[in-house]
């Protein structure tokens, strides 16, 4: 028998975790199980603890026999900002980055956590994706899942991390529209790696059941929404 090791993906909203166990064996990955995991209402990012041990009982009734588990966070906690490198950064990309978090993000730096991705902007220059997300909000994400017996290997984006799964695509570049409820967010990659991650300012209908009325004048909000970023970002792209 082959052996599999597992991972559980956990895509932390504001008041719900999508929990996704996948196995893994020879280079090929498999989603053994799925399930949401509702905060309760006494229950919040306040007390990770206590949510943490809700969350224990949650992935053992589910089935859930993973050890190890990455965290996806939403993006409206990130802070992301494209930076070109100069060429022949090599080495020193972490040095030129240290100077762009003292310049950018001198009066809150100690509150944050960074971290950053390798890409290549649409001419192929050298660029990173910087991301900065509350430390205080990190570290409650990390004690609810040790709090539910789990061992943390990485937090990042929840949605960064579904554009990454589509790794294998031939595109050059992509979109992925990540679209759950009570928010809508957008990642763009490229073959060198992410270029940007928004979370929108439209959000999915609450009920489903509002008629094709709300679902149009939704669609039709997206639509303008994506619009105006793609923009953006062809106006970014020729300044």
């Amino acid at each position: 028998m082959l052996s599999r090791r597992r991972m559980l993906g956990l895509a932390v909203t504001q008041r719900s975790v999508t929990a996704v166990e996948v196995a893994t064996a020879k280079g090929a990955a498999k989603v053994l199980r799925a399930a949401q995991f509702v905060f309760p209402e006494e229950a919040g990012f306040e007390e990770p603890d206590r949510l943490g041990r809700a969350l224990r009982e949650f992935l053992h009734e589910g089935g859930f026999s993973a050890s190890r588990c990455v965290i996806g966070m939403e993006a409206a906690r990130l802070t992301a900002r494209e930076k070109r490198l100069p060429p022949g950064s090599g080495n020193a990309v972490a040095q030129i980055l240290s100077v762009a978090v003292e310049r950018e993000f001198a009066s809150d730096r100690k509150e944050l956590v960074f971290d950053y991705a390798s890409g290549a902007g649409e001419d192929g220059t050298p660029s990173v994706l910087l991301m900065a997300a509350p430390r205080r909000h990190v570290d409650r994400l990390v004690a609810m899942a040790e709090g539910a017996g789990l061992t943390v290997s990485a937090v990042t984006s929840s949605t960064m991390a579904l554009a990454e799964s589509a790794n294998g695509m031939l595109l050059a570049e992509r979109l992925v529209l990540h679209v759950f409820q009570g928010g809508v967010e957008l990642a763009a990659r490229s073959r060198g790696g992410p270029l940007m991650v928004w979370r929108l300012s439209v959000s999915p209908p609450a009920e489903p059941d509002g008629g094709r009325p709300a679902a149009e004048t939704w669609l039709d909000e997206l639509a303008h929404e994506l619009r105006r970023i793609l923009y953006m970002q062809v106006g970014d792209s020729a300044a």
